[in-house]
Parts: structure tokens; C-alpha cells; sequence
């Protein structure tokens, strides 16, 4: 039988308790929108998959192919001079965070720049008279106190529709997000959250880890108290220290949120191969 210590003084160290969101909120049923959601909100992993996702789709511009398959040369170099890619990925972009945005064509390129992408950001007010837009109050980019926008002299204006190039597609919906990556690696991900947060509940310095002293019963008999006492001294408010079983063999442990018994080394191992298979990112990335 496994006897397990933990010293952690909760009331002591109140400021060190962690809460694991996706533990508590149960996010683990793929088929459930709201656990996807969660997932894709909450998972560092997950996460970084969709959004390194849709950084590669808008990384290179289309082909563009006439009738016969036969590269339009002239078309793309337009794309590319216009800049078209870069706009195609803030449009992307701007619509799945505010669900609208209004396209100015410039009169003049500002630092090679033939379009102002607007958004929530810098759009003030949005009249619409049955669903339609009747015109857009357009205001300087602030960050900091100091003035962003790529414009020179930026100064709040208003835009009329036919000034703008209209696009909304509505929100981004995360629940239906980066599903081809997520759904071939959903387990994989959940069992990395149970390993990931149920070590992070012991340690909310994940940091520095679990420390775990696995002992020869033995050998440690009335030591233990100065065992104890000695791994205090380490400055480790988090620990545990384990008896061996009957046998020697070392202990198991399950900790809160984990469905079967942890080997770190090996299940960590396998939970990322699983996902950088599913998602073709190396383990290297996943890891940071």
C-alpha cells in the first residue's frame, strides 16, 4: 500500500493554489461545441495548432490558373505587388476576433500599403438602418496615448459605403475551429491536460515541478519525520513523499483529474508524438 504525505499548508500558501479550468469545467467530450470551445480557448496546445493553422493558409498567395490549369503570371504578380496576401490574412484575422470589418481602398499607397483594414478597433460608430450600413465613424489607431494608425496625421473621420468594401462573415466560431488538427488528436490533447494541470494543482510553479521522494520502507522507518523536514528546507512548499510497495517496485500514483495512473516521461512522450503526428508541427514547437 502507497502512503502518500503532503505537507502543503493551503492556508499558508493561499496565494500558490491553482485552479485547473479545463479539469473543472470537464472539457473533455469532442463531440460537446462547448468542450471545443473550451479546448481551443483554454488548451496552450490546441490553441497554437489553429492559430499556426490559419497562419499558414494565409502565409502564400493563391494559384491562380485560367480554363486550361496554366498559371495567370500576370494576376499573381498583381496579388503579390497589391499586397492582396497581407490583406487576405487581416481579413481573416479581424473578422474571426469582431465579425465585421470595412476595407478602404487608398487614393494613394501609404507605406506600400494600398488598403486600410477597420475594424471594432477603430471603427466608433456603426449606424444601420435594416441591417444595412449607412456609414462608419473612422477613428485614429491609439496605443499607449500615442497614434498607430498608418495614416499620416490620423484624425476621426466618417466613411461612406461607397467608400468602403463591406465584408462580415460574423464571428469566428472556435467551437468549429482547426477541427481537422483537434479531433485526430482530441484524446491525445485531453490526456496531456490531465497530466499537465493535475502536476500544476501540486505546484502552481510548474516551473519547478513536483518534487517526489520515493523511499525504501526498510530503510526509512522513524526517519521520516526528519525526512520530512530535511525536503522543508529545500524551500519546496510542494511535496510528496511515497513508500515503495512490499516488493520494491516503485509506487503508482493517480493524481486529481487523471483517469489512469502517471508515468511522466513515457505518457508525456506519447501524448505529443500523437499530436504532432495529427497536426505535422515537430514536438519542438509544441513544447515551445
Amino acid at each position: 500500500m502507497v502512503k502518500i504525505f503532503n505537507r502543503d499548508k493551503s492556508g499558508k500558501y493561499g496565494e500558490n493554489v491553482y485552479v485547473p479550468s479545463l479539469l473543472k469545467m470537464g472539457a473533455v467530450n469532442y463531440s460537446n461545441w462547448e468542450h471545443r470551445e473550451a479546448r481551443i480557448d483554454e488548451d496552450p496546445i490546441a490553441g497554437n495548432l489553429v492559430l499556426k493553422t490559419a497562419e499558414l493558409i494565409t502565409a502564400r498567395p493563391p494559384i491562380f490558373l485560367d480554363e486550361n490549369d496554366n498559371e495567370l503570371d500576370k494576376t499573381r504578380d498583381t496579388w503579390e505587388d497589391e499586397r492582396y496576401n497581407v490583406l487576405l490574412k487581416e481579413v481573416i484575422e479581424s473578422t474571426r476576433m469582431h465579425g465585421y470589418i470595412a476595407l478602404e481602398p487608398l487614393k494613394k499607397p501609404v507605406n506600400d500599403r494600398a488598403w486600410i483594414v477597420h475594424d471594432s478597433s477603430d471603427i466608433k460608430t456603426i449606424k444601420y438602418q435594416e441591417l444595412e450600413i449607412e456609414s462608419y465613424r473612422i477613428l485614429p489607431r491609439i496605443d499607449g496615448g500615442l497614434e498607430t494608425s498608418i495614416i499620416d496625421q490620423p484624425k476621426e473621420r466618417t466613411l461612406s459605403p461607397e467608400d468602403v468594401i463591406h465584408y462580415y462573415v460574423g464571428r469566428y466560431d472556435r467551437s468549429l475551429q482547426g477541427l481537422a488538427i483537434v479531433r485526430r488528436c482530441w484524446h491525445a490533447l485531453v490526456r496531456f491536460t490531465e497530466i499537465f494541470e493535475s502536476m500544476a494543482m501540486y505546484d502552481s510553479r510548474i516551473g519547478n515541478g513536483v518534487l517526489l521522494v520515493i523511499v525504501d520502507p526498510e530503510q526509512y522507518t522513524s526517519e521520516l519525520d526528519s525526512l520530512h523536514k530535511a525536503v522543508r528546507n529545500l524551500n519546496n512548499r510542494r511535496y510528496m513523499i511515497l513508500k515503495t510497495g512490499a516488493e520494491g517496485n516503485p509506487p503508482d500514483m493517480k493524481f486529481l483529474g487523471s483517469t489512469s495512473p502517471i508515468d511522466f516521461s513515457t505518457d508525456l512522450e506519447t501524448c505529443l508524438k500523437v499530436i504532432a503526428g495529427a497536426s505535422g508541427f515537430p514536438v519542438r514547437y509544441l513544447i515551445g
